[in-house]
């Protein structure tokens, strides 16, 4: 890839992030909205308790630049050098690992390479999957839009964060705007699923099924069966993507 085309994907990652600032503070007006239509009162603590947890995630992402060690790099045709060079680096950092220490792993030299990092993967993993169930639990019972997109963002956020203390370093920045893009994308399409209309093609399947069975006979089953299938569809979805945003992470 042409370093032209690398710039140009940067500052459209940029405009992206920027694009899904503005898209969070409407979900965040939009809520607090909602929630004046209960009592007046609960509009500026609505807003401001939103906004704090927005503000949150985006520290986490800040922190990620702020905190974590610079990344180790190799080339992608490194010379045997450059590859020792690397691999002696790596060996210093797994070395210092707390994560690894913790698991009484030791790497105290390249031999102990493969072993720590599958150490790591396992952790890492370990977290994308238990982050995903959180989502899915999450955005299958609020059943809103604009609450799916803070809850998962906020969820994807911290996954990124605890991968980085995994590894105990920060991507480099070009990665860094790839994964913060997907972590907008992943935030941006939880809260618009229910637009795509998916709730009325899930309607008009369910309702056949539901009257030719046993439950037809339940007054309500068909708009209890279409409810939990479309909630169980969001936080599937949902949960996919969360683990797609971790395995970028990782």
């Amino acid at each position: 890839m042409s370093k032209q085309m690398k710039n140009f994907l940067t500052v459209a990652g940029i405009i992206i992030l920027g694009a899904f600032l503005a898209f969070l503070y409407d979900c965040i007006t939009g809520l607090a909205d909602f929630a004046g239509r209960i009592n007046p009162a609960l509009v500026p603590w609505v807003f401001w308790g939103l906004l704090g947890v927005v503000l949150a995630s985006l520290a986490w992402w800040a922190a990620l630049i702020l905190v974590r060690p610079r990344p180790l790099l190799v080339h992608a045709d490194p010379t045997p050098e450059e590859l020792a060079g690397f691999r002696r680096e790596l060996v210093k950092r797994l070395s210092k690992n707390r994560v690894l220490k913790d698991s009484g792993v030791s790497v105290r030299d390249e031999s102990g390479l493969e072993l720590g990092l599958e150490v790591l993967r396992r952790r890492a993993d370990e977290e994308i999957r238990s982050t995903a169930k959180r989502v899915f639990i999450g955005s299958a019972v609020s059943q809103n839009g604009r609450l799916d997109s803070l809850v998962v963002l906020f969820l994807i956020s911290r996954l990124a964060w605890r991968i980085s203390k995994l590894y105990a370093q920060r991507p480099h920045y070009r990665e860094l705007v790839n994964l913060y893009v997907n972590i907008a994308a992943t935030s941006f399409l939880a809260g618009s699923i229910e637009e795509f209309g998916i709730e009325e093609y899930i309607h008009e399947l369910m309702g056949p099924l539901v009257a030719g069975s046993a439950l037809g006979v339940m007054p309500g089953a068909e708009a209890v069966a279409s409810t939990v299938t479309s909630s169980v569809l969001s936080g599937s979805t949902n949960a996919l993507l969360t683990m797609r945003c971790g395995i970028v992470a990782r």
